[in-house]
């Protein structure tokens, strides 16, 4: 029996249901979440061009240049971007906390500090200091710690003000690699930049 014109035509109209409802997804994306990485070139006087990252959000973009040969990665899920050394155990990541307009930034300092107490509850504040990125001055504290097998752990934590919310940084490492960390610590917020959201 030859099969109607009606069962013919159902797997292509499934097919462009699929195809219709793929593009509406494309074209609609949700932009009150919005959070993605890409590469950017950029150009430093008296050096060749370097690929800078740029985190777009929906309310702004931050540019920044990682250490140098560190993998790069974000995760939408945490909100926040992980950079690690080739010795896998070193690392640097950030991650946006947004807060109410009318929160000052002493109250979200003291919030930064209660929280930093709660997720390092063995560990030991051993300096505060301001730290910088390339316009915006923020503190900084470092924090030692002991982990498995008596290693010490070293961490440096930064929490830069932004207008609705901070940008919290977070280095851990152990304690034998500190002046290379701290060095590529300092050139990371030296390079990071908030900028208005890209034109879409």
């Amino acid at each position: 029996m030859m099969p109607s014109l009606q069962t013919c035509r159902r797997p292509g109209l499934v097919l462009l249901s699929i195809g219709l409802l793929y593009d509406c997804c494309l074209a609609s994306p949700d932009a009150t979440n919005e959070f993605r990485l890409y590469t950017r070139p950029m150009v430093i006087p008296e050096r060749s061009p370097v690929m800078s990252y740029v985190l777009q959000t929906s309310t702004a973009s931050f540019s920044f240049l990682p250490p140098r040969n560190w993998a790069v990665k974000e995760n939408a899920t945490t909100r926040e971007v992980v950079m690690m050394a080739r010795n896998l155990i070193t690392s640097i990541r950030f991650k946006i906390v947004e807060t109410a307009p009318e929160v000052t930034m002493e109250a979200r300092l003291a919030q930064w500090r209660q929280s930093v107490m709660e997720n390092h509850p063995d560990g030991k504040i051993v300096g505060e200091f301001r730290c910088y990125t390339s316009k915006v001055e923020g503190t900084a504290l470092d924090l030692e710690r002991i982990g498995p097998n008596d290693t010490k752990i070293f961490t440096r934590l930064a929490c830069i003000p932004l207008s609705g919310g901070c940008v919290e940084f977070n280095l851990t490492t152990t304690a034998g690699n500190l002046d290379d960390t701290r060095l590529a610590f300092g050139n990371l917020l030296t390079s990071f930049r908030i900028e208005p959201p890209a034109a879409k």
